[in-house]
């Protein structure tokens, strides 16, 4: 013979009784509170930014994603303003140097962003 159990039937299984656990409510209570704590701190941690770009862990990310934003967004300004001084100013050719210039360093930083985004990213899962 040997010293292992027997296996119960699956007949056995089915008959067997179940047992619902008793659970205390109050410490169900607690967990719900403390949960909700956990919750509303972390709400606060991340702010009105970190809610549309996520934590704390991605605070370098966070503000080259808000600064990419803002430069796109800059760049669409200043586009709709040239298109407007073209159509509405005759003698507009020093203004459009103006805003090549503009266009080429906004551009710049744009890429610049992205490179470290994307250039962040790739060292962060070579480390792991």
């Amino acid at each position: 013979m040997s010293d292992e159990p027997q296996r119960p039937s699956l007949e056995d299984i089915a008959k067997a009784p179940t047992e619902i656990p008793q659970t205390d409510s109050d410490s169900g209570k607690k967990e719900e509170r403390l949960l909700a704590h956990e919750r509303d701190t972390f709400k606060v941690e991340l702010g009105i930014v970190g809610r549309i770009f996520g934590g704390r862990s991605e605070k370098p990310g966070n503000i080259s994603a808000l600064v990419l934003l803002f430069s796109a967004l800059f760049l669409v300004i200043a586009y709709g303003t040239q298109m407007y001084i073209d159509i509405n100013v005759p003698d507009h050719h020093e203004i459009t140097m103006s805003f090549d210039r503009i266009f080429g360093g906004m551009t710049s930083i744009i890429t610049l962003i992205l490179g470290y985004l994307f250039g962040s990213n790739g060292s962060n899962d070579s480390q792991k």
